[in-house]
């Protein structure tokens, strides 16, 4: 498995167990960034749990290049101020 590939999927365990994060503007984040389109953010925005929905983020985001899609996901980390979940995610 790529060094990129382990970061989202200790994204997903950080997000999801330790540092929960706003989940509908982390959704608008990646629908602005074409991570995910706007029929996935409204099926994922429908989801009843926050961990449903963290789970469901990570299945469509494992699916991508997963080298642009950590720096995409960085970048609107970084943009609602979550470096908290960025050091986490860099330092295991």
């Amino acid at each position: 498995m790529s060094e990129y590939k382990n970061y989202l999927k200790r994204l997903k365990v950080i997000i999801k167990r330790e540092k929960p994060l706003d989940m509908d503007h982390f959704l608008d984040k990646l629908s602005e960034k074409d991570l995910i389109t706007t029929v996935e953010e409204k099926e994922l925005k429908e989801r009843s749990t926050y961990k449903h929905k963290v789970d469901g983020v990570y299945f469509i985001l494992n699916q991508k290049d997963a080298k642009s899609t950590f720096y995409d996901v960085e970048r609107i980390l970084e943009e609602m101020e979550r470096c908290d979940i960025i050091a986490e995610m860099m330092k295991r």
